[in-house]
Formats: structure tokens, sequence, C-alpha cells
């Protein structure tokens, strides 16, 4: 697997190199199978978002999935890279592989720093539409970042205009996750998400349990795609933008979405702490 042919930081198992050329074998199983894991997030004027929760998230799949996790492989090479670019105020988007080096469980720990695209983030602010899809993933890919799923997306499975996000679904119509995020609701004041499980336990969607404090409480129950069209808001929650508001699900708007969303990625933006902090 390739790396992009240009300057940005590359981490590959505790060093960090730089301009491309890192590859893998042909014949292990991240190529031929798409066999690991992966973890994405921004980092803004070097602080991250619970960079100590995405390594908790990355050591359950990986225990999971069999795969060899060591993090201070990700996180020691991670701050020492930051530290080199000089710019203290820099956004970056960064992206965490731990790539199956062969059957056994061996990996390569691998990670691409790129600058954060403001003009991506700026549009998913302005609202996407959600459309459903058939969720076919195995239960144990629902509760990971595969690099089978980023690889089916990247191969144009996936694939949609910018403002376009789709919903896995299951057989009795309710809505798990997106490849984008985790699904949330406003109904009658009240944050409702569907129970872990069945969808990836996402960081911003645990920081919203736990931490952010919303009047109306979070709660845990199933959503059909039919309540998601008649909610008061929706949103997606990812740990590169934090809230992206939905304006449409299948076609039926959502009148005022944005509102809570954007204040909930106001201060969760506020909740980010440097890397040794976590």
């Amino acid at each position: 697997m390739a790396m992009e042919p240009d300057d940005t930081p590359i981490l590959v198992d505790g060093r960090i190199l730089h301009g491309g050329g890192v590859g893998m074998p042909f014949r292990s199983p991240a190529i031929q199978f798409g066999v690991g894991l992966y973890e994405s997030f921004s980092i803004r004027g070097l602080r991250a978002p619970q960079f100590a929760w995405h390594m908790e998230r990355l050591a359950g799949a990986a225990a999971e999935w069999g795969l060899d996790f060591q993090p201070r492989l990700f996180s020691e090479p991670l701050i020492r890279s930051l530290a080199a670019t000089g710019d203290a105020a820099a956004a970056w988007r960064v992206r965490l592989n731990l790539l199956a080096r062969d059957d056994q469980g061996a990996c390569i720990h691998q990670g691409h720093l790129t600058p954060l695209d403001w003009e991506e983030e700026q549009r998913r602010l302005r609202g996407v539409r959600l459309v459903s899809i058939p969720d076919d993933r195995g239960p144990r890919a629902r509760r990971a970042k595969t690099i089978a799923m980023m690889e089916r997306w990247r191969l144009g499975r996936f694939r949609a205009p910018a403002d376009e996000h789709y919903l896995w679904v299951d057989e009795r119509g309710q809505a798990r996750d997106s490849l984008t995020g985790n699904l949330m609701m406003l109904r009658d004041g009240v944050i409702v998400t569907p129970p872990v499980g069945d969808i990836l336990p996402g960081v911003v969607r645990r920081w919203v349990m736990e931490c952010s404090g919303f009047a109306g409480g979070v709660i845990e129950r199933p959503i059909t795609v039919e309540e998601l069209q008649h909610a008061g808001e929706v949103w997606l929650t990812g740990s590169v933008t934090g809230f992206i508001p939905v304006r449409e699900v299948n076609g039926a708007a959502i009148p005022s979405h944005g509102q809570t969303a954007l204040v909930l990625r106001e201060q969760w933006l506020q909740s980010f702490a440097s890397l040794a902090e976590g």
C-alpha cells in the first residue's frame, strides 16, 4: 500500500519518513484481503480530540481481530512529527493504519498526516444528505474501522456526490451508522443514538454521552429511517469534523438542521487536549 508522494510526515513502525516510497509486501493479508484497522481524527493547534480513547478503541478492535497493536509506535512518532512541523497553529487530518504483515498477527504501524481540508469541512458543516443502503457488513466489521471498508470506498463502492453520505440500514429498517460517522437525532429535546453492539463505538459519540452535559439527556435505542425523517434534528459524529448536520434523509428535508449539532461542536472543539495528556 503506497503512501502519498508528497512531503507530509509518514509514520512507519515508530519512524518518521517523508516523500512516499513506503509499501507493503504484495502477499501480506493487508494487501490481499484488506486485513487491518485504522483510526482517523483531526489535530488543531497541536491538540487532538480524546486521543487516548482512539488508542483504547483500536486496542480493543486489534484484540478481536488478532492483531499485535503497540500504541507507542503511533503516539511517540506522532508527537515528534507534530513538534517538527514548527507550526503550532496548523490543523491536520491524521489517519493511523494497523496493517497485517502476515497471518500470525504481526503488523505494520503506519500513519499519514495531511493538512486539514478546510473547504471540505465547511461543506460538511452546511449539511449533508443521507441515503440509506443495506448493511452488508459482518458483526465484527461493524464494530471497527477496517482497511477493507476504506478500500471499498476508495475503489468506488461507496462514492457519491460530495454532500451525499450513505446510511447503513438493517433488514428491519433500523438505521445503524454511516461510513462518515455515528448517527444522532434530536427528538422531544432528547438526543437519541443507536445502541452499541452493531455499530462503531464512536469517540465523539462517547464524548456526547459522557462529557457534553446535554440538558435534555442522551439515550440509546433503535432508530428507524422513518423516525429520522420526522426528527427535529439529525447529525453525524466523527473525529475529523466532529459534528456533521444532516439536512435530508432519503429525500425528506430536516427543517432545523445544524442548530444543536453546531453548538455541541463548539463545545467539543474546546475539549481538545495535547497528545501527551490524551
